[in-house]
């Protein structure tokens, strides 16, 4: 659910979700996402850099059979990501938190 910048290119939004981002959306916690992945309720996927994921369509069609609703933001939009650089800690916490705050 995110928009990576790398070298000045904005890639594709991702079509493999981790599990924490599905647990987040869902409202519940890691461990029923993994009991959902065992139960073959979610499909575990491996990426070509080796991380685990569900694919979005997946998780799609997982939220009607939970009865869970599904918003715009998962079907349409992404989250935008931004790498905050700063001298030290104290400049890096006052900018996110001011980030946090903004509609992206």
């Amino acid at each position: 659910m995110s928009l990576r910048s790398s070298g000045g290119t904005v890639r594709a939004m991702r079509t493999v979700l981790p599990t924490g981002d599905v647990a987040r959306y869902c409202q519940t916690v890691h461990c029923t996402v993994r009991m959902w992945i065992k139960t073959d309720a979610l499909r575990l996927n491996t990426t070509p850099g080796w991380h685990h994921g569900i694919r979005r369509d997946d998780f799609l069609t997982l939220l009607p059979s939970y009865r869970l609703p599904v918003l715009e933001t998962v079907q349409d939009q992404a989250r935008a990501c931004i790498l905050v650089v700063a001298p030290d800690y104290t400049a890096v916490d006052m900018h996110t938190r001011t980030l946090h705050h903004v509609p992206l």
